[in-house]
């Protein structure tokens, strides 16, 4: 065949397909006569595993092969011929993969997401859904586990919103202060531009025998406003590229974050496929 290609397909949790309600079972090819668009009409799946979760309508995940007519999106490919080598449920494997994700998830500072998980309720929903997941713990443990996470998540919003108000409040008596001192200081500066502007006024006739020295000091003042300007503005530039580089960095780590969890997760869905016998060489098919 012309086209040959290896994707992941997610079904929901009974096996059919979501809008015609086939039975999906290994080595049966699905055809579809009509025509194939993405999002629309045809036999979808990805090519990347992590691409086929975002459209997981349920836990049923599916390795197959993608013949006939195939078209290919950023994240997911549409054909008309559709056949699974194997397929499992991945309820146990996910589980267990977003706990990985939690202990090994590195962020730039060298922790991991586990090391923010300060409250002890929040790390035991971790730990009894490890457990859960292999078979050591019971649904009421697991129910149990994620109840006080959730209420350790919620005292930890409610005590940010506070500390957050907090320093809202601070920010605006100090902005208040800051309005009060500047009105004054408007003032004061008022008050004594007026009285040298008066002054000036009765030494009019001297002001003529200074104009010389006026003119070398006006040449001062501009010259500086200039190299402040020009300071200013090269520290805006740096602090522009400081922020771009930084941003790119982070960028660049969760990308490789990402990476890294995605290619665990197809790691993880190998070794269950083998633990569990459905696993085949797909070179060999």
């Amino acid at each position: 065949m012309k086209n040959n290609v290896l994707a992941w397909h997610f079904l929901p949790k009974n096996g059919l397909t979501r809008f015609n309600e086939i039975k999906v079972e290994p080595g049966v090819e699905i055809i579809h006569k009509g025509q194939i668009e993405l999002c629309e009409s045809g036999l979808h799946a990805s090519v990347k595993l992590d691409d086929a979760l975002s459209f997981a309508p349920g836990p049923i995940l599916c390795r197959v092969r993608c013949q006939g007519r195939v078209k290919r999106g950023d994240d997911k490919l549409v054909c008309s011929r559709r056949t699974v080598l194997w397929m499992l449920d991945a309820s146990r494997v996910l589980r267990l993969w977003g706990c990985w994700c939690i202990r090994n998830t590195k962020l730039q500072d060298g922790r991991t997401v586990w090391d923010l998980l300060t409250d002890i309720r929040s790390r035991n929903a971790v730990e009894v859904a490890e457990r859960f997941a292999v078979g050591q713990a019971t649904e009421q443990e697991l129910a149990a586990a994620w109840a006080a996470a959730r209420a350790a998540a919620r005292a930890a919003a409610r005590a940010a919103a506070w500390d957050a108000a907090r320093a809202a409040a601070w920010d605006a008596v100090w902005a208040a202060a800051w309005a009060a001192a500047w009105a004054a200081a408007r003032a004061a500066a008022w008050d004594a531009a007026w009285d040298a502007a008066r002054d000036a006024a009765r030494a009019a006739a001297r002001a003529a025998a200074r104009a010389a020295a006026w003119d070398a000091a006006w040449d001062a003042v501009w010259a500086a406003a200039w190299a402040a300007a020009w300071a200013a503005a090269r520290a805006a530039a740096w602090d522009a590229a400081w922020d771009a580089a930084r941003d790119a960095a982070r960028a660049a780590a969760r990308a490789a974050a990402w990476a890294a969890a995605s290619k665990q997760l197809e790691i993880m869905v190998i070794e269950e496929a083998k633990r569990l016998g459905v696993w085949i060489d797909e070179v060999a098919v």
